[in-house]
């Protein structure tokens, strides 16, 4: 991890879709610039309300490489790049810094309800490949993964993460973190 974590709010971006349900690339710009003159200090496409579950590894390519040209250096950019498979998660960090994502956020493998143990292998695997912070994306609810503090505590140590987005239902497990 060679790049520093950014401060500041965050806002998500939403991906635009034709009737069809194909990409609609020409309206991320609008949607950019208004969340950035909303006054965010960075841009976050490809998290929950970037849909990104509902797109293949090339669309979420298309759609990150498009927030990243309509934000045009305006502020960070915190790179959805989730993927059950590592190796696919592996790639599409890999493509996030390429196309220069600033941060990534990374879910931890869902539906397989793998392991600590395997979860922790895969953000190691992932910070390997790439030079950006990983900030670990702990969704609970979403996920049915549950990292303990001291698992998310040392990925911190080991610099495989360089931060924590806690969307827990349990308060004192965000306190604990702290």
């Amino acid at each position: 991890m060679a790049k520093p974590l950014f401060r500041g709010v965050c806002a998500s971006t939403v991906t635009p879709f034709k009737s069809d349900g194909s990409l609609d690339l020409a309206r991320i710009k609008p949607h950019v610039d208004w969340i950035v003159a909303e006054g965010a200090d960075g841009i976050s496409p490809l998290w929950s309300s970037g849909q990104f579950a509902a797109l293949d590894s090339a669309e979420r390519r298309a759609v990150l490489e498009a927030v990243i040209e309509a934000n045009a250096g305006r502020g960070p950019v915190v790179a959805g790049a989730h993927h059950c498979r590592t190796s696919e998660a592996v790639e599409l960090s890999h493509h996030a810094e390429k196309a220069g994502a600033d941060v990534l956020l990374i879910v931890p493998p869902f539906y397989m309800a793998p392991t600590p143990a395997q979860v922790m292998t895969h953000y190691r695997l992932i910070a390997e490949a790439v030079s950006i912070p990983i900030v670990l994306y702990h969704n609970i609810p979403l996920t049915a993964v549950d990292l303990r503090t001291d698992h998310i505590v040392r990925l911190f140590e080991e610099k495989a993460i360089g931060a924590v987005k806690m969307s827990s239902p349990e308060p004192d497990r965000i306190c604990s973190l702290l």
